[in-house]
C-alpha cells in the first residue's frame, strides 16, 4: 500500500489502484495493466502527488515505464494527474478532451479561487465533524486542499493527445480493447475490456458500495451502456470508486440508473418531490446518500 492508494491484484498483471475514500490525494481509482509489451495506466487521480506514486508503482510492478494512459472521462479526479504522465500517449475522445479544457482552471487566479473554495468546505467539515467517519472525511479533504495549494506553482493541464472513436484494439500477450458505448456517466465515457481475463476497467460507469455521482450523467443511457457491458460477461470489475467488484455490481448499477430515470419522469410530471425521493433499492448500506440527492436535484433541474 502506498500513502495515497492501495493496490489490489485483480489478475496476474492487472492491478486496481484503490483510493481510500471519495476525497484525499487520489479521490478516484485507477488501474495498471501489463500486456507483456505495454504498461497501460487507466486514469491518473486528482493530484500530482498521487499520480507520481501511481507512475512509480506501475514501473515497479511491470518493470517498464508507463507506455499508454487512458482517460476514462473528463472529471478532474481522473485526469488532473496527467501531469505525471506527460511523457506518454494519453488516450481520450474528442469530447473528453473538450470537456477537460472547459473544466480546467484557465489561469492561476482561477486555480487559487477553486482551492480557496475547497478550503472553505474542508474547514466547515472540520468544524462540524463529530463521528470518527466525519472526522476522517474532513481530514482527508484538508489533505487534498493542502496538496492542491502546494502543487499550484507547477500545475499544468495535460490533455489527451491520442484521440480515438468508439474502439481501439491493443493486441499482445494480453489483449485489451478500449471502448465507448456513448453517453452514460458523462457525455463521453471510455472503458477497457480484457477479454482473456473477463475483466472490465469501468471508470465511473460503475461504483461499488457507494452512491454514484450522477449530475453530469444520462441515467437511461447509462443503464443501457451497463447492459451492454454485462453482455461482455465480465467476472471482475475495476470500478471508478469503491473496491473491485463483479458482474453483480454492473447489474446493480444498471438497476440503480433505471430507478433514477423513473424518478426523473415522476418529478417532471409533478408526481414526486426530489427532496423526498427514496434512495434506489438495495442501497441502504451504500456510502454517500448526499450524492444521490444532489445528483437527482441537478438532473431534475437540467431535464
Amino acid at each position: 500500500m502506498t500513502s495515497t492508494f492501495s493496490l489490489r491484484e485483480v489478475a496476474a498483471g492487472v492491478w486496481a489502484a484503490v483510493a481510500p475514500g471519495i476525497t484525499g490525494l487520489a479521490v478516484s481509482n485507477a488501474a495498471i495493466i501489463d500486456t507483456g509489451a505495454e504498461t497501460i495506466v487507466v486514469d491518473t487521480f486528482m493530484t500530482r502527488i498521487a499520480a507520481t506514486e501511481l507512475r512509480e508503482e506501475a514501473l515497479r510492478l511491470t518493470g517498464r515505464e508507463t507506455t499508454l494512459v487512458v482517460n476514462s472521462h473528463w472529471h478532474s479526479d481522473h485526469v488532473r494527474g496527467n501531469q505525471a504522465f506527460a511523457h506518454a500517449p494519453i488516450i481520450g475522445t474528442d469530447r473528453i478532451r473538450e470537456l477537460i479544457v472547459e473544466d480546467s482552471p484557465s489561469n492561476r487566479a482561477e486555480y487559487d479561487r477553486r482551492a480557496a473554495a475547497l478550503r472553505t468546505i474542508g474547514e466547515k467539515l472540520m468544524a462540524e465533524a463529530r463521528s470518527p467517519a466525519e472526522i476522517a472525511n474532513a481530514a482527508a479533504t484538508m489533505e487534498l486542499v493542502e496538496a492542491l495549494e502546494v502543487e499550484a506553482d507547477e500545475y499544468q493541464t495535460v490533455l489527451p493527445n491520442t484521440i480515438i472513436g468508439d474502439r481501439l484494439d491493443i493486441e499482445g500477450e494480453r489483449n485489451v480493447t478500449i471502448l465507448s458505448y456513448g453517453r452514460g456517466h458523462t457525455e463521453s465515457d471510455l472503458f477497457l475490456h480484457l477479454p482473456d481475463d473477463a475483466i472490465i476497467v469501468a471508470g465511473d460507469l460503475v461504483w461499488t458500495g457507494m452512491h454514484p455521482k450522477t449530475k453530469d450523467g444520462y441515467p437511461g443511457e447509462w443503464a443501457s451502456v451497463l447492459d451492454q457491458i454485462g453482455e461482455l460477461s465480465p467476472s471482475r470489475i475495476i470500478a471508478g470508486h469503491g473496491p473491485p467488484g463483479t458482474a453483480a455490481d454492473v447489474s446493480a448499477m444498471a438497476m440503480y440508473m433505471r430507478e433514477v430515470q423513473t424518478m426523473l419522469i415522476a418529478i417532471q410530471s409533478g408526481d414526486l418531490n426530489p427532496a423526498r425521493a427514496p434512495a434506489p433499492g438495495g442501497t441502504a448500506d451504500w456510502d454517500g446518500i448526499e450524492r444521490f440527492r444532489s445528483g437527482l436535484s441537478t438532473l431534475a433541474a437540467r431535464d
